[in-house]
């Protein structure tokens, strides 16, 4: 994610958005992006401040279902769970108005009740918008028009929808009954 990014120079190749070439040696503007790193702050702060920041105003916690608690305990603040901040990282995302969403795996510390919840928020807050999503869920996979296989070598291993990968992807197929196995 960080390569893609810019953050991180390339060891070979290169990638592009929008036919423009993305580059740790260059200034990025990076006002038309939104990130969700995997690792999010946490910060102690008021939720609606730990959302928007300095435009705090334009943000209504009871939206999200959220108090405005003051959070952290170092200063006598509301202590949340790791999905709870989760969903706030996941928020402060979506607060921003962005044309490229990358989601570093928006839902690793939701449970399956809130995991679900929190896909069907993000694809319809952002149905209009070009949205990379890095997951290791296939649940969240079948809902993405276009998947992107990343082997164990950082290869590209398979691009298509779930069903076509289903079919023709190793990785993809490998993953889905790992995954699968869970169920049965």
């Amino acid at each position: 994610m960080k390569c893609l990014l810019g953050l991180y120079p390339l060891k070979s190749g290169s990638i592009s958005y929008d036919k423009v070439l993305v580059s740790a040696e260059r200034d990025c503007d990076y006002s038309n992006i939104s990130v969700m790193p995997h690792e999010f702050g946490r910060y102690c702060l008021t939720v609606a401040e730990n959302i928007g920041f300095d435009d705090a105003d334009s943000v209504h916690p009871e939206n999200f279902s959220l108090e405005n608690w003051f959070l952290g305990k170092e200063y006598g603040g509301q202590e949340l769970s790791g999905g709870q901040w989760q969903r706030v990282a996941l928020y402060r995302c979506l607060h921003k108005d962005a044309e490229f969403y990358v989601l570093d795996e928006p839902t690793a510390y939701l449970d399956p009740s809130h995991e679900a919840e929190a896909v069907a928020e993000i694809l319809e807050q952002l149905k209009d918008k070009t949205v990379l999503i890095i997951t290791h869920r296939i649940g969240i996979c079948r809902l993405m028009d276009q998947v992107i296989v990343m082997d164990k070598n950082h290869k590209i291993a398979g691009t298509g929808s779930h069903e076509e990968l289903s079919q023709t992807c190793p990785v993809y197929q490998k993953l889905y009954e790992s995954q699968a196995e869970w169920y049965r």
